[in-house]
């Protein structure tokens, strides 16, 4: 594994929750698309990435999450990124990826995106206050 990257996976019940730490640039990049591509192969519930480790994302990762999306359609894997910090969020609007890839803002967010609620829960709520 790469010095400047690692990635941690955590088995939810519902979920599972991959933590990469470090740059994802030329020399990395394939360390994370091939830890995503593995994640991805072997999930039998939705993939969520916490991106709030990596401070700096080159087009390497960019192509990794568009290899990480095509898998998980093709496998019905539902994958969302959140944390993002600016200047890595900023490649994935520029070059249009966010519009294959889910982006959100935190983990609930991404929780909600990938496991939408049921009917009986959403009326559940309590709107009254």
């Amino acid at each position: 594994m790469d010095v400047a990257l690692d990635m941690f996976a955590l088995e939810c019940e519902d979920y599972t929750l991959a933590m990469p730490r470090g740059e994802v640039d030329a020399f990395t990049g394939h360390t994370f698309r091939g830890r995503l591509l593995e994640l991805i192969a072997r999930a039998d519930r939705p993939l969520l990435v916490d991106m709030s480790g990596v401070p700096f994302f080159s087009a390497a990762g960019l192509n990794a999450v568009v290899a990480a999306e095509k898998l998980s359609r093709v496998r019905g894997v539902p994958i969302a990124y959140f944390s993002l910090m600016p200047c890595v969020e900023r490649p994935f609007r520029i070059t249009g990826v966010d519009k294959v890839a889910l982006i959100c803002p935190t983990m609930q967010d991404a929780l909600w995106c990938v496991i939408p609620l049921s009917d009986a829960e959403i009326e559940s709520w309590d709107l009254s206050s």
